[in-house]
């Protein structure tokens, strides 16, 4: 199994260096084992095990003209298991990805609040005909207590969209919201206190003693050193 885990992260090492090869796209499964333990660490609190991914930020609401259903989506939010806070983290693996639009998108986010975040996804999700997964997402969002819905409403995926529809009505937003953080994950840190280095990843995955950490924290120290498109190319 060893010698799968490292021709695994071997091919993405050599892919990473390729034109239109998205490592991030393929690698997130990997940090995403390490995450909640990582930002936890960073902030300082504990995390629930729930971690959601590419979570809907409503165009309308961020704006601020309130009319597109069409949303942005955040990489992963975790949520602190004392409600009080929840954390958007963006991944980067390549450090020339960090765009300035994307930054300011979720610094409006951040000063919108996430009960108004929250609130766009229930608006996103009573304007979608793709149903079923708002199902999922939303029973999720209950969980973490992000949201407030009658005992067991989202819990039949295959509602009809009309039934869907009348369980939005009763969804409410808790009060007092949780505050909401940025964080990244990106191969260098900076001297942003929301920028969590691959160096600073790598240390957190080499405590575990297993051959996919292992392998994992070796490449993730790669990463951090030799930028994509910066290693030799092979057969030259």
């Amino acid at each position: 199994m060893d010698d799968r885990w490292d021709e695994l992260f071997g091919r993405l090492e050599v892919w990473r260096h390729l034109p239109n090869y998205q490592l991030e796209r393929r690698a997130d499964i990997f940090f995403s084992l390490y995450l909640r333990e990582v930002v936890g660490r960073r902030v300082g609190t504990r995390l629930l095990a729930t971690m959601l991914p590419e979570l809907p930020i409503r165009k309308g609401l961020l704006d601020g003209e309130g009319q597109s259903n069409q949303s942005v989506k955040v990489d992963y939010a975790l949520f602190s298991e004392d409600g009080r806070k929840v954390f958007f983290v963006e991944l980067k693996t390549d450090q020339a990805s960090r765009r300035t639009e994307q930054d300011a998108y979720l610094l409006r986010a951040v000063e919108l609040g996430f009960g108004a975040v929250a609130q766009g996804i229930v608006d996103v999700a009573r304007a979608t005909t793709s149903h079923r997964k708002y199902h999922h997402l939303l029973s999720q969002l209950a969980e973490v207590g992000a949201l407030r819905c009658p005992e067991r409403s989202f819990a039949n995926p295959s509602a009809s969209l009309s039934a869907f529809r009348a369980q939005l009505d009763l969804v409410t937003i808790p009060e007092p919201e949780p505050s909401l953080e940025v964080l990244y994950v990106q191969p260098l840190a900076s001297a942003e206190p929301s920028a969590i280095g691959f160096t600073e990843f790598a240390e957190i995955v080499a405590e575990h003693d297993d051959p996919l950490s292992t392998v994992f924290s070796e490449s993730l120290r790669r990463w951090a050193t030799v930028q994509a498109g910066d290693a030799a190319p092979r057969g030259c």
